[in-house]
């Protein structure tokens, strides 16, 4: 999905409301469903993300919009803010969202000492400790609303429905296995907690951290598509699933909100049905390997 450096100028003189020259599109990691570049230009702020859409259909960017407005109403998340979000394809020919430029870069791409990845972890478990204090009384997708007071009627569809998708993905072994393991989830994820405010894709691509003059901090997080209430060990599963924090975040986190009995036992349901997305998406053979590996801690445990 390409994006021309005219293309970028038209786009930032309809926001700005004056005539810009962009100097430069860096294309940037964008996730499944958008392209994503990062524009320098010649007026303040002089620089911004620029998400394109070419679906007309499943459109997820107003979506985001919506989210990413929502954080920084409702919340103290640092998150980037939305400039302008367009769906008419008149200015270029996509649908896209121009988004601010947190400084920095995401955490799969830095490089940092033991020391500033400890600081980075303590700033995320306090931004996740305010991000939690937020709860319903229902489990639904921000802007959703519902009346879903029983986690499992949420989340088990969910599960079925990656269940479905993997079929013929997997080793017919695994799926037999599978289909040994996902009966289980229901009396397991019975001691839910409250319905509570997560990111949904905490992950080290989806955190941006900057170097300053006394180590690397956290600069904020970005796409937020998927911001719900949820039981709130969703989120700090999918944390460890991609090694995103380590013991020092759950040290600084538990310390204000101790990890309900059982956790350890009840991520892996949550792990499976992560990994099986990701087989579902073609994400190679890695998330095969993990979704046996899971299968089989649930029934070492079970």
């Amino acid at each position: 999905m390409p994006l021309t450096r005219e293309q970028a100028s038209a786009l930032l003189g309809h926001w700005l409301g004056a005539d810009v020259e962009c100097r430069e599109v860096e294309p940037l990691h964008g996730g499944i469903c958008s392209a994503v570049f990062r524009l320098q230009f010649d007026r303040p702020p002089r620089s911004g993300v620029v998400k394109l859409q070419t679906d007309t259909e499943d459109d997820p960017l107003p979506r985001e919009r919506e989210m990413l407005d929502h954080l920084r109403r409702y919340t103290k998340m640092p998150c980037p803010q939305v400039y302008l979000q367009d769906a008419s394809r008149t200015i270029i020919p996509y649908s896209f969202l121009l988004l601010e430029c947190l400084p920095g870069t995401n955490l799969k791409a830095a490089r940092l000492s033991v020391a500033s990845r400890a600081t980075v972890e303590r700033e995320l478990a306090q931004v996740l400790l305010e991000l939690h204090s937020h709860t319903a009384e229902a489990f639904h997708e921000v802007g959703q609303p519902s009346d879903a007071r029983n986690w499992t009627e949420v989340f088990l569809p969910s599960l079925e429905e990656n269940r479905r998708d993997v079929e013929g993905l997997l080793p017919e072994a695994l799926l037999q296995r599978l289909d040994r393991v996902l009966p289980l989830a229901e009396s397991a994820l019975q001691d839910q907690g409250p319905p509570t405010l997560i990111h949904n894709e905490v992950s080290p691509g989806n955190v941006i951290v900057a170097e300053r003059a006394d180590g690397w901090h956290l600069s904020g997080l970005v796409d937020a598509v998927g911001l719900r209430y949820a039981d709130v060990e969703k989120e700090l599963a999918y944390l460890e699933a991609f090694d995103t924090v380590g013991r020092e975040f759950f040290r600084v986190y538990t310390a204000e909100r101790p990890l309900r009995g059982g956790y350890e036992y009840r991520k892996l349901f949550y792990w499976l049905n992560t990994y099986m997305t990701h087989v579902w998406l073609g994400s190679g053979p890695e998330f095969h390997d993990r979704v046996a590996k899971t299968c089989n801690a649930i029934l070492a445990a079970s």
